[in-house]
Formats: C-alpha cells, structure tokens, sequence
C-alpha cells in the first residue's frame, strides 16, 4: 500500500506508510521541499527510456537466448496455451449454448466458408445481393403479363 497523506500545516506535510521492516504503520513529518524532492525524484528525465527487461530478456534477444537459458538450467521450455475458440468464449460469457439461437431455441448450421474475404466485402455482398432479390422480386410480379400472375 502507497504512503497517505494525513496532514498539511505550514509548511509541514504528514504522511502515514506501512514499514516492511517492523510491519507496522508509520507516520512521518517532513518539510514541503523535501517532500517535492522526494516525489521529483521518481520522475525520470526527458526522453529517457525506462528498460524494463535486459539480457536474456529483453524483446530483441528473448527469442535466441532464452532457449539457450533453459537448456543450460535443464528446464522445459512451455509452449504457448491455446486460444480459446468462439464456442468456449460465448459460453462463458452468456452462459448459453454457442450455436443455438436465443429466439427460437433452433440450432444454427454451418453453410460454408469464404477464405481470404474480409468481413466488411461479404457484408456489403451479402446485402447487395438482398436488395437485388427484392428488386426483382417486386419488378417481376408488377411488370408480369396477367397470365403469370398466380392467384
């Protein structure tokens, strides 16, 4: 837990820590200088780039020398765990089955697949193709001799 700041009169600020040492809450008086030195203190320089992981574990590196690491300490290297797919994450999220629609409790049915489209062009496709249906199907029973025309 951070350090909380308890009291602030004339120039004198009291804050309370917890004490990792002793394991016991503390309270501090110090000058408003010091303290500003204090908070300055954690703010790095102008453009400077805070590493967080060197060596072996360092992004450029990780992927050549870290297998090397766990060879030389005799470990297993662990894979990456699978991603879970669209049936499991609707699960868990609604609870409901995946592929069973919620309105009419019917079962949904794969009809196929379209490699290498994105999702945006079978939509537009898909709804271009609606509107002609439509067109076609109002044009066709309005512009049909009376003999077609079913009853």
């Amino acid at each position: 837990m951070a350090s909380q700041l308890r009291h602030y009169r004339s120039g004198a600020v009291v804050h309370q820590y917890y004490d990792h040492r002793t394991q016991q809450h503390k309270r501090q008086k110090i000058s408003q200088e010091e303290m500003l030195q204090r908070y300055v203190s954690h703010i790095p320089a102008r453009h400077f780039k805070m590493v967080r992981y060197y060596d072996f574990l360092a992004n450029r590196k990780r992927g050549s020398l870290l297998p090397k690491v766990y060879n030389a300490l005799e470990m297993t290297v662990r894979g990456k765990p699978k991603r879970p797919g669209f049936a499991v994450l609707r699960k868990g999220f609604q609870g409901t089955a995946p592929y069973q629609r919620i309105l009419c409790k019917g079962w949904l049915h794969f009809a196929g697949a379209v490699a290498g489209e994105y999702a945006t062009k079978l939509l537009s496709d898909r709804l271009h193709r609606t509107a002609k249906k439509r067109w076609l199907q109002t044009h066709i029973w309005i512009s049909a001799p009376e003999k077609w025309v079913l009853d």
